[in-house]
């Protein structure tokens, strides 16, 4: 089973409001509603253009076997570390980037 602690880069600070929200969506996405989850994290002005909501969404189209997303969450992730956590999530699900 992929791991499904929600990370968010470490130079990124999110608010408690945020922090929040990718929570929610986290159970959502372990839940199996991945569509939910990423409804969850666009409706959060908190996480709007962040790295984690980047991160995460890519996470969910992995779940959801939609690869031109997860492939233009994957584009739009700004640090290694960040594109190398979506890859290797993706490949735990048998889903290659």
């Amino acid at each position: 089973n992929p791991s499904t602690t929600p990370r968010q880069p470490k130079a990124e600070k999110l608010s408690e409001a945020a922090l929040k929200a990718l929570e929610a969506a986290e159970r959502e996405l372990r839940g199996g509603k991945w569509q939910k989850a990423i409804r969850t994290v666009n409706a959060s002005a908190q996480l709007k253009g962040t790295e984690a909501a980047t991160l995460f969404m890519g996470r969910a189209y992995c779940r959801g076997k939609d690869q031109p997303n997860a492939l233009n969450a994957l584009n739009n992730l700004k640090t290694s570390t960040a594109r190398a956590q979506l890859r290797e999530y993706c490949q735990q699900l048998d889903f290659e980037l």
